[in-house]
């Protein structure tokens, strides 16, 4: 999608490339606009969520100091937070669970929010 194309209500766009994952909204007729540089990552051979721990979960998300802005390239991950019991959780496995195949460049991960929350 180019930036110079109508967004109509309502919607979302991810667009995924090599450079990075432009995220393109919109909310009651206001145009939101996010741009995330990320580091272009390998492509997976065989692409897929990462269940994680706590442990696991501070190490994938250290900060890095000299990240200023979001123009700044950066590795990228997409996270889930969920419950067994959740409805909710249940419903949106699947679509989460295809994501690592639609973007083989960013890393996915899974955090059981009830068994890890401390």
């Amino acid at each position: 999608m180019d930036s110079d194309e109508p967004v109509s209500l309502n919607t979302t766009v991810i667009n995924d490339n090599t450079t990075g994952v432009a995220i393109i909204g919109t909310d009651d007729g206001n145009t939101t606009s996010i741009l995330v540089a990320c580091n272009p990552g390998k492509v997976m051979e065989q692409p897929s969520v990462e269940l994680v721990n706590n442990t696991r979960l501070v190490s994938i998300l250290v900060t890095e100091p000299n990240i200023t802005n979001r123009r700044t390239p950066a590795d990228c991950v997409v996270l889930l937070f969920y419950a067994r019991f959740c409805p909710f959780s249940s419903m949106a496995a699947p679509h989460f669970n295809a994501l690592p195949r639609a973007f083989p460049r960013i890393q996915m991960a899974a955090v059981d929010a009830m068994k890890h929350h401390r």
